[in-house]
């Protein structure tokens, strides 16, 4: 594994590196705040990992500084959802996702001690620990629970939050249902999070997105029930979002097409 000196110098790189995104002061750094979150959501949608990389570099010098006491929680979230965006796409060394992990976890619980009623980050710990899981199954006999307490915790504060169902939908779907997962509960936490997500303005303050992830998740649950035209709507309409991305078009379009030519 690589160490976490070698990891967070690559991060100091990087910062040098991305210093002309934005100014350094800590008011500078909340004016562009806006402008900074579209970019991340640009940057995922558009499976652009150099333009991730920089944007968390630039937040990780920024809670070195001066910063809104109340808006570090914010920016630690920043952090963790990037590390956490990271980890899914196959350019990033898979030596390096272990370290984007731990570092993930520790900014979101950093945030949580600050605010203990921070939504956002409870809900998106719980998508760290699935994708811990993911890497160890062993793991799940600590972290699925804390991954649930922590979802129950951000369900209870934000009932209609649609990043917890679709948190809670995509860990149903990774989880077999003799384990309390399966794919009748991740569709309808699913389409509940589509639902809410409808209802959620797109000019809502960051964090909101999750109209892509919803979308490409129900996709892949359709395709297990042999809905094959359904899943396929589900993509087009993850497309429309992310026209870029490669996991729609270069892994769930082919796996679609292999599923359609199996007979049942």
């Amino acid at each position: 594994m690589q160490s976490r000196r070698s990891f967070m110098i690559g991060a100091v790189a990087y910062s040098v590196s991305a210093l002309p995104l934005m100014s350094q002061g800590g008011g500078d750094f909340m004016a562009q705040w806006p402008d900074l979150t579209t970019r991340i959501e640009r940057a995922y949608l558009s499976d652009n990992m150099d333009e991730l990389r920089s944007i968390r570099a630039v937040c990780l010098r920024a809670l070195l500084g001066p910063l809104p006491q109340d808006k570090i929680p914010l920016v630690r979230y920043a952090v963790a959802y990037v590390d956490w965006r990271m980890v899914f796409n196959p350019s990033v060394l898979d030596k390096e996702k272990d370290d984007m992990l731990e570092e993930a976890q520790s900014q979101l619980e950093q945030a949580i001690k600050v605010d203990e009623r921070f939504t956002e980050a409870h809900s998106l710990i719980a998508g760290v620990y699935g994708v811990k899981i993911s890497r160890s199954a062993l793991r799940g006999i600590t972290l699925g629970p804390r991954a649930g307490s922590a979802l129950s915790r951000a369900g209870k504060l934000e009932p209609d939050n649609p990043r917890v169902p679709l948190q809670d939908g995509i860990g149903a779907f990774n989880t077999p249902s003799m384990f309390g997962g399966g794919v009748d509960k991740a569709e309808k936490l699913l389409r509940r999070a589509i639902m809410l997500l409808e209802k959620e303005s797109v000019e809502k303050p960051w964090p909101n997105w999750g109209r892509f992830d919803a979308h490409a998740w129900l996709g892949q649950i359709l395709v297990k029930r042999r809905d094959f035209a359904a899943a396929r709507t589900e993509y087009e309409k993850a497309l429309a979002i992310a026209p870029k991305s490669g996991w729609i078009t270069y892994v769930l379009m082919p796996e679609l097409e292999k599923a359609m030519k199996i007979k049942p």
